[in-house]
């Protein structure tokens, strides 16, 4: 047995006492993750599953033994629309990433978790729709990008997130009074930015709740507040009234170990949504 696990780690697979983990870079919108395709890997006859915090990855797990995948793409009724043929597991690499319609389909590769991506996908910086990539911070949790020198007007834009091909938007508004949004709601038009002066505009997105906070020229910023949710407040310290809630501060920062100890404005997400409380 310990000379046969050791076999495996030799082949580069993720090794668990049940299996091995695969991995499928589907391509992108352009390729194979399109028209609400799922994906099986059918000798092990198991569905794929889409790796969190990432728009084209999937994965399954298969028997230690098994040394050969046959990935295929499905429609949402489960007919087969594109597959591989049988695709020896190269030694070392566990990824193996679509680029081509047909054989020899792909490469393969190691798989690495890509970092978290957010983009616009807008008219501000052109004429024309473009995709701006944002500044990712230090510790990955947010992303900021300032656009210097917008014109006031009416702009349109969606978002880029966590992939450089997909994106979505949900037709929320931005004003200066309205000036955040939730993406955890998509697929209701293109959002809009009504811009009332002239200046540098600064966008800064939180991972953990999908929220998007535009901030105008003056440096104002308004709630956060995607619902309302009357069941929610604060009194002496501690927030009140959903469980399993988070808490986090407006910089995205999750802070719900600190409840009852709190002093300030906090976002809160819960499964009704997301709700701005002040603190005292």
């Amino acid at each position: 047995m310990k000379k046969f696990f050791l076999s495996m780690l030799a082949l580069g697979m993720s090794v668990s006492m049940f299996g091995a983990t695969i991995y499928l870079n589907t391509g992108g919108s352009s390729l194979w993750n399109q028209a609400g395709a799922t994906f099986k890997e059918s000798i092990s006859g198991k569905a794929m599953t889409k790796v969190d915090g990432t728009a084209d990855y999937f994965s399954v797990e298969i028997e230690s033994a098994q040394t050969k995948v046959h990935f295929q793409r499905l429609s949402p009724k489960g007919d087969v629309w594109n597959e591989t043929n049988d695709l020896t597991i190269e030694s070392g690499k566990d990824c193996f990433t679509i680029n081509n319609w047909d054989s020899p389909w792909g490469a393969w590769s190691v798989y690495t978790k890509p970092a978290p991506y957010f983009a616009l996908h807008s008219n501000l910086t052109t004429s024309d729709w473009a995709t701006t990539p944002f500044n990712l911070s230090d510790d990955e949790t947010t992303a900021t990008l300032t656009i210097a020198s917008i014109t006031a007007g009416e702009y349109e834009f969606g978002a880029r997130i966590n992939s450089e091909t997909n994106w979505t938007s949900n037709g929320m508004a931005i004003t200066r009074d309205q000036n955040s949004v939730d993406f955890n709601t998509t697929g209701k038009g293109n959002n809009t930015l009504t811009a009332d002066i002239d200046g540098d505009y600064t966008f800064t997105y939180t991972f953990a709740t999908n929220i998007l906070v535009v901030t105008f020229p003056n440096g104002s910023t308004t709630a956060l507040q995607a619902v309302t949710m009357a069941d929610i407040y604060a009194r002496d310290g501690r927030i009140y009234g959903a469980e399993g809630m988070r808490i986090y501060t407006v910089s995205g920062m999750d802070v719900t170990d600190q409840n009852g100890q709190l002093n300030g404005i906090y976002v809160v997400k819960t499964q009704a949504g997301i709700v701005k409380v002040v603190v005292r």
